[in-house]
């Protein structure tokens, strides 16, 4: 297995400058749109955000009950998904509390985003695809 430090001092200036332009352009996407999109499960996943920041401030850092939940009159909390975002999120609202859930959602969408391309890139690099194909599969994935 090849490391990361590996892949990316193989690479040439100017695919270091395509990956750069690849994550601009997601940056860019992702923080122009207007609202959330319309997906069937994105505004579960801002509002889970924000209950899980207010259950973090209450220093319960695993919630399984969400008091804010149904109008103040609570839930019980089913993870259907892993809820790496909901920690990512909530570490991230740490170092700026100022920051509203719907940009979160997205911040941290771009952040899985670009892990998931950086890790299709690096997989198939590995395997001895081309620096091109693999920043365009890695696009697609």
């Amino acid at each position: 297995m090849v490391s990361f430090r590996l892949f990316w001092s193989k690479l040439r200036t100017i695919d270091k400058i395509a990956i750069a332009l690849l994550v601009l352009v997601a940056i860019a996407q992702i923080f122009l749109m207007a609202t959330v999109t319309p997906d069937g499960d994105a505004d579960n996943h801002v509002y889970r955000i924000a209950l899980w920041r207010r259950m973090w401030q209450a220093h319960i850092y695993y919630p399984r009950w969400m008091p804010q939940a149904y109008s103040g009159f609570g839930a019980p909390t089913f993870y259907v998904y892993p809820p790496l975002a909901y920690i990512v999120s909530s570490i991230l609202y740490l170092f700026d509390r100022t920051v509203s859930p719907t940009a979160m959602y997205r911040i941290v969408a771009l952040i899985f985003c670009a892990g998931s391309l950086i890790t299709a890139c690096w997989y198939l690099r590995s395997r001895g695809i081309g620096t091109w194909p693999a920043l365009m599969a890695g696009m697609l994935y």
